[in-house]
């Protein structure tokens, strides 16, 4: 039985022209949360789908009273999606994840000791040596992951030793904090994201994740 008024758990999933996968995402989710002892709630954020994204959406919001969907002014880009969703959740702990469900829900299970050692920030990590790759991305893709990582390294000198898995998880209080500061929507948020959370002195941990590769990648190099 949920107990409580309070919201414990917001899942923010951006969206932008995810009609094939979204359902098979939002089921997922779902079935999870709805097993949880604590309240929770699904938002989507739509960032200018052309596609039946919104009407796909629109349908699970019929039988699933904590899911609904947030519509950005245009495509905007998933750093402005994931925003906007941080803007809107109300949840004591809020988690972007990717529509592809590449890292599924249950993930969430390994994040909460490290909130309740009093961490703000908990990303997961296909870098760590615990984490299980199911499916590796492209040769290329992981290429210029490798490159992205080290310019990023040198450039901030920290040692996380992924910024770009799209699995992240802060407190309320950070989320409100940081999206202050926040500038890019589009690539590269992530990391700007991490290096607020940094600066504003917010304790971050790095999990490793199981993480299943979805080739329809909607990022653009």
């Amino acid at each position: 039985m949920k107990t409580g008024l309070r919201i414990h758990l917001s899942v923010i999933v951006p969206a932008y022209n995810e009609e094939h996968r979204i359902g098979s995402t939002l089921r997922s989710i779902i079935a999870y949360l709805q097993n949880q002892n604590y309240r929770s709630e699904i938002l989507v954020v739509d960032d200018g789908s052309r596609d039946d994204t919104c009407s796909t959406v629109l349908k699970y919001t019929e039988t699933c009273p904590f899911l609904r969907i947030i519509y950005n002014e245009g495509n905007r880009g998933k750093g402005y999606s994931v925003k906007h969703g941080l803007q809107e959740a109300r949840g004591d702990v809020i988690l972007f994840t990717d529509a592809d469900n590449s890292t599924s829900i249950e993930m969430i299970e390994r994040f909460w000791k490290y909130f309740e050692g009093g961490c703000s920030v908990v990303i997961g990590s296909r870098k760590l040596p615990d984490s299980n790759i199911i499916s590796y991305q492209m040769l290329f893709r992981r290429f210029a992951g490798f490159v992205f990582n080290l310019i990023r390294k040198i450039l901030f000198g920290w040692s996380i030793k992924d910024s770009q898995c799209g699995f992240k998880a802060f407190s309320r209080d950070c989320a409100r904090d940081i999206v202050k500061y926040q500038h890019l929507h589009r690539f590269a948020f992530d990391v700007e994201l991490l290096v607020i959370a940094r600066r504003r002195r917010w304790k971050i941990q790095e999990v490793p994740i199981v993480w299943n590769n979805d080739e329809d990648s909607r990022v653009s190099f």
